[in-house]
């Protein structure tokens, strides 16, 4: 936080300065309006930079796009409680500070040398944003893509795999511990902390040069990256794309995929709800039989209060996955079981019961106490299976997920290279320490041939025991920009589903194309063949379906699947249609005609009806601004065709709109004066309004006549 804490401030000072310069220059009302509105956009980046920067350590890095795209559903957001109520105090702020530039804009000092003024606060203003963290962090966000995309062809150092049967079904099994980068072990940094790790470390196969390179630094990143050998990138489309595709990387190979063509039965074990970030689908995707996350492990747990804000506490969750083991092997079965603690989570992590009374150095710093006690319950836990002769013939591997995110001890493990933590224990093979600098992408084809198998690489990854150097070898420094430089293909790799099969309307609301599903509603970009380019879902009241068809191109091409009132504003007259019934559209805005089906079960659409919609290609220039009206109509008044009256007014030039909505149940009617935007809104039944001259419409009375309860009682409004 430190080292964007003198950036942001010298932004907001520079930012200061330039509208007291901007003061003597006397600006009108619009242009302090969008001086104005610079300065809040600007503090509001300054504080997301902030709150990002608190989590990732790096500002606004592809973790926190791949998270807002994913949502955050299954989070432990009570232990953030004060860094929302301090984000809120934040917007507050910003907002108030908007309004006070205004106003000093409109009460300008007298005019001094007005172009002199001007150009020294045209210069403070980009001076503040020169200064300021967060766009240049967006601008390569940005750039990555932009750069990269075209680019779909992977590069030679991309190696695909066909069936691989391990020779030797050995059981396997990977502990992922939360965070705890190898770090950790430093006894120069921190002595004492992690007694037992240290000391398993001599059982094992160590590789000490694990770095943490591009897009691999969140836990859904760092497991993708472990187990299919690529970094993680999120598709192409809106914020919310994923939360509502079937898929997770359906085009990747990872090493689930090849041990259940192999065989081998996966299951995954967490303390966290399986779902947050995504794991669920991709486990799912890729091989496992079953994901356990809290949900699935809590009946199993004697005392269902004793958790965290996040789920399971560690002890809770080791003691759960070593009785799985053990009943796993007593199957013939070859298993493989990964699993991912939790307690080490920032910001100050977890102490479980297990650990009660223990602190390192006194309990100064509580994410220290969390990893003390990870220590162990993780060595505990690895000793029970070392010497569990049900277990004798399984290979583990225990790994941290991604270095830790920004803690109060990131300073201390700043003082020297980081690395993430990887040590194997084959009962095949000899300790030892491995020098070879890797990345988390060289777990895959490095476990895959521990079982047997005979890669040269799989995704990015190399067998770190192996001849062929890892990428982080062969590109050094430059080996951040080189996978950079693969993001169109990796995105690729996620392959949304198409049209082609034609579409159908499925149980819950899922509609169906081909083998794939998404669920509704959806808004489907078309390219010019008609592939899809990007799918937009709705995931609640603020981020409606409607208003990103409102910004759409006139000549983008869509299919919008919808519920029959919304899609209704795209018509050239009302559908009548049950309210929960679902209706497809497909065309563009600025067409002359846009294909509106109600879609029924059983009842397909062809790809070849689909196409008909955009064939004739004629466009309407009155149609686009008319459609983008309807749908401003539905978002405020839940119906896209209202009915509006113009009544007289006593006073000149000024007349009352009356706007009356017949939509859904919240919707409302309002009484409006269009030039100044005053308005009340209308209950239903019948209301007697009156006109003020400086307040607008005023409710006097009111009666709701389709109430037979109510029938004849007039309520005073006034």
């Amino acid at each position: 936080m430190g080292n964007i804490l003198m950036p942001l401030l010298l932004s907001v000072l520079l930012l200061a300065c330039a509208v007291l310069v901007l003061r003597r220059t006397r600006p009108g009302v619009l242009a302090s309006l969008w001086i104005s509105l610079l300065c809040l956009l600007l503090l509001l980046l300054a504080g997301a930079h902030a709150v990002s920067d608190r989590f990732t350590g790096e500002g606004i890095d592809a973790s926190v796009l791949y998270h807002l795209r994913m949502g955050f559903e299954g989070a432990g957001m009570m232990e953030y409680l004060g860094l929302m109520v301090a984000t809120g105090i934040l917007l507050l702020l910003s907002l108030l500070a908007a309004i006070v530039c205004f106003r000093l804009l409109q009460r300008s000092p007298p005019r001094a040398s007005r172009m002199r003024a001007l150009a020294s606060g045209c210069l403070l203003l980009a001076a503040a944003i020169a200064a300021h963290p967060a766009p240049p962090d967006l601008y390569r966000l940005y750039r990555v893509q932009q750069d990269n995309l075209a680019n779909t062809t992977p590069s030679g150092d991309y190696l695909t795999t066909g069936t691989v049967a391990p020779r030797r079904p050995a059981n396997l099994v990977v502990l992922y511990l939360e965070g705890l980068e190898r770090s950790y072990l430093d006894e120069q940094r921190f002595p004492g902390l992690t007694p037992n790790l240290r000391r398993l470390e001599q059982r094992a196969t160590s590789f000490t040069d694990i770095r943490q390179v591009w897009s691999t630094s969140w836990t859904i990143a760092g497991i993708t990256a472990s187990q299919c050998g690529i970094p993680l990138v999120t598709p192409q489309g809106s914020y919310n794309a994923m939360s509502g595709t079937d898929r997770f990387l359906p085009e990747a190979r990872c090493i689930g995929d090849v041990l259940a063509e192999a065989g081998y039965r996966l299951e995954f074990f967490g303390g966290a709800d399986v779902e947050f970030a995504g794991k669920g689908g991709f486990l799912r995707e890729h091989g496992f039989a079953r994901a356990n996350g809290i949900e699935q492990l809590q009946d199993r747990v004697q005392d269902p209060s004793y958790r965290s804000h996040w789920g399971l506490y560690d002890d809770t969750l080791l003691g759960l996955l070593h009785a799985r083991l053990r009943e796993l092997a007593r199957s013939p079965q070859p298993f493989a079981v990964f699993a991912l603690t939790l307690d080490t989570h920032v910001p100050e992590g977890h102490v479980p019961a297990a650990c009660a009374g223990l602190h390192y150095r006194g309990g100064e710093q509580p994410i220290l106490d969390a990893v003390h006690c990870a220590d162990r319950l993780a060595g505990a836990f690895i000793d029970g299976l070392l010497a569990d002769p049900a277990l004798k013939d399984s290979v583990l591997l225990v790994q941290s997920d991604h270095l830790m995110m920004q803690t109060a001890v990131s300073g201390l493990l700043e003082q020297a290279p980081r690395r993430n933590l990887m040590m194997l224990f084959d009962p095949s093979r000899e300790p030892s320490r491995v020098d070879t600098p890797g990345s988390l992408l060289d777990v895959a084809p490095t476990l895959l041939n521990r079982l047997g198998a005979d890669l040269d690489g799989f995704g990015y990854g190399r067998d770190l025991l192996g001849e062929s150097p890892s990428v982080v070898e062969q590109h050094g420094e430059q080996v951040d920009d080189f996978l950079i430089s693969q993001f169109g293909f990796l995105r690729s790799l996620w392959s949304f589903p198409q049209l082609y099969a034609g579409l159908e309307l499925g149980p819950d609301d899922r509609l169906s194309l081909g083998e794939r599903e998404i669920k509704l509603p959806a808004l489907l970009n078309l390219g010019r063949d008609l592939q899809v380019l990007d799918i937009h879902f709705e995931i609640d009241a603020d981020n409606r379906l409607a208003q990103r068809m409102g910004a759409q191109p006139a000549t983008q091409r869509f299919v919008w699947v919808d519920r029959c009132a919304a899609v209704a504003a795209l018509s050239k007259s009302p559908i009548r249609a049950p309210g929960q019934q679902w209706c497809l559209s497909a065309g563009t805005l600025g067409g002359s005609d846009i294909r509106i089906t109600a879609l029924e079960p059983d009842a397909p659409i062809a790809f070849a009806d689909l196409k008909q919609a955009f064939d004739a290609g004629v466009v309407d220039t009155n149609a686009y601004p008319q459609r983008r009206s309807r749908l401003q109509a539905w978002l405020r008044y839940g119906d896209a065709f209202v009915t509006e009256v113009r009544l007289p007014s006593p006073q000149a030039d000024t007349s009352v709109t009356v706007l009356h909505s017949v939509g859904s149940p919240s919707a409302a009617s309002e009484a409006r004066v269009p030039p100044t935007g005053q308005h009340v809104t209308l209950r239903r039944g019948l209301t007697l309004l009156g006109l003020d001259p400086a307040k607008g419409p005023i409710k006097l009375a009111h009666i709701d006549s389709c109430d037979s309860s109510e029938a004849g009682r007039v309520v005073d409004e006034s």
